[in-house]
């Protein structure tokens, strides 16, 4: 008589399990891009370590083992981001958790927390991207885990798979005409939870940039300012609203040098203090800069909406500009092109402006300080950017180019060399040690060259300021939608923008 061996029949609670790892696997599979490497690493050996279990029917590891695993896991995570809080550092420390809660997935209490972590990953993914694609992958796995709940009910017998999610699927089907409700017929209000990273101003524009912090503003629709023009409008091209002027750069970060809004410096790789000029005159001094009165006059009326800052986000190119009469706040101040409140604006403003559609901003004398300020970088950031200028500039065609054709040079290698404008760069996402990236504009500039509008503006300014030419970053709004009914132009957070100036005699 010949032997058969058979493998031995996988137990329900083996099957069971097995299913929800495969789902929570999908959950967090978008994710792996944006993790640290050691959080990818450590959340496919819990996975893979759980489902060999559930094969065997092996017995759980100790609890001490899990304990050790979480202290170290909030330890790199503080390491990784030096906090806890934070979109990023707060995806991090659900997908690892949650890959540890496998670990102890004894009873159904286990696997109802284990599910409602799955469904809290399948939220976040939209906190990075809202692509068509993404939110096919997601209904997948909502169903998934689903299922994974249906199971988890039926506790007699052997549900198969199929009529588990036969189950679920119609659940889903169920669900469809309560949410085309809440669509149609409910306003959209703002999340109901946000991590600190997602908090702070609502305005759309910051008098600090980061590289990511517009594009996430670019999903904002909420009203920024409104404007009637008392004039002929201007056209959609000269649709400018000039807001923060931002020229230091302390490797990670652009803020103003105007007064009231200067940062404090931050200390370079190395442990020195970054390179700052030194206090200068502010751009609205008439020791530093002059400005030009040329080109159509547009007078205008507009009531800016509440928004924490000093910097008020003016038509650009606004000469004169006060409260609408009886009105006597803000109290405004020019500095060069850009318009500063005499304290945080905390109401609703109406202003009355006069603006020159050509109206330039220029140093007063051509060896005025301002100009050293606009070319000075930080020591130690970014070092294969500037060794790339460096070779630009060295090269006959432009060892003797003016700012200009410079300028043209750049946006040309732009054009060609496949850069690619999207909402969703991955600014947050580590490098392949798992740390922060040090050098944003080395990747944006020679390896992914891909990102948003501050991405191509803080680039380009780098590069010119490393080839010598005077270079800064410029925020504020473009575009407006017309209201055919009350004739306003309605500005919304979503036309935040960053564009860059440089200047040559």
């Amino acid at each position: 008589m010949s032997a058969i061996l058979r493998a031995p029949r996988l137990s329900r609670d083996g099957r069971d399990t097995l299913w929800l790892l495969a789902v929570l696997a999908l959950c967090i599979a978008p994710h792996l891009e944006r993790l640290p490497l050691w959080c990818s690493l450590g959340t496919a050996a819990a996975i893979a370590w759980r489902a060999r279990l559930a094969w065997r029917d092996a017995p759980l590891p100790p609890r001490w083992v899990l304990m050790v695993s979480l202290i170290a896991c909030v330890g790199l995570t503080l390491m990784s981001y030096q906090s806890l809080f934070g979109r990023q550092a707060g995806v991090t420390l659900v997908t690892i958790l949650a890959a540890l809660k496998t670990l102890e997935l004894r009873a159904r209490r286990d696997a109802f927390v284990v599910t409602s972590l799955g469904f809290f990953l399948i939220l976040t993914q939209f906190l990075f991207s809202q692509a068509i694609g993404m939110a096919l992958l997601m209904l997948l796995a909502l169903l998934g885990l689903l299922s994974a709940l249906v199971l988890a009910q039926r506790t007699v017998g052997r549900p198969s798979l199929g009529a588990a999610m036969a189950a679920a699927g119609r659940c889903l089907v169920m669900g469809v005409p309560v949410m085309v409700a809440l669509y149609i017929f409910f306003p959209r209000f703002g999340p109901l939870w946000s991590v600190p990273a997602d908090s702070g101003t609502r305005t759309g524009l910051s008098e600090q940039m980061r590289m990511g912090g517009v594009a996430e503003l670019a999903q904002d629709d909420s009203v920024a300012l409104r404007v009637r023009f008392l004039d002929t409008p201007p056209t959609p091209s000269d649709l400018y609203f000039r807001g923060p002027v931002l020229d230091l750069f302390d490797g990670q970060s652009w803020t103003s040098s105007l007064p009231g809004l200067r940062k404090h410096p931050r200390k370079s790789p190395n442990g020195d203090v970054s390179l700052q000029p030194r206090q200068a005159p502010h751009a609205g001094s008439d020791a530093a800069t002059t400005v030009s009165a040329e080109g159509r006059a547009v007078r205008y009326q507009m009531t800016l909406e509440p928004n924490q800052l000093r910097s008020v986000p003016l038509l650009d190119g606004t000469l004169e500009a006060a409260p609408s009469p009886p009105l006597t706040e803000p109290v405004l101040q020019r500095a060069g092109l850009s318009w500063v409140a005499e304290r945080p604006v905390t109401e609703r403003s109406q202003i009355d402006g006069l603006a020159r559609l050509m109206a330039r901003e220029a140093p007063a004398h051509p060896d005025a300080l301002a100009l050293r300020q606009w070319v000075q970088l930080p020591r130690g950031y970014n070092p294969r950017t500037l060794a790339w200028a460096a070779d630009m500039r060295s090269s006959p065609a432009f060892r003797d180019a003016d700012a200009s054709a410079l300028a043209i040079a750049l946006m040309r290698h732009i054009r060609q060399a496949g850069f690619r404008y999207t909402l969703s760069p991955g600014d947050d996402a580590p490098d392949d040690q798992g740390q922060a990236v040090l050098h944003q504009v080395d990747r944006f500039w020679l390896d992914r060259r891909s990102g948003f509008c501050e991405h191509f503006a803080a680039a380009f300014v780098v590069v010119m300021r490393a080839m010598d030419v005077p270079a800064r970053v410029v925020t504020g709004f473009q575009g407006a939608e017309l209201n055919p009914v009350d004739g306003l132009y309605v500005v919304r957070n979503s036309d935040a923008h960053a564009w860059a100036e440089y200047w040559q005699p």
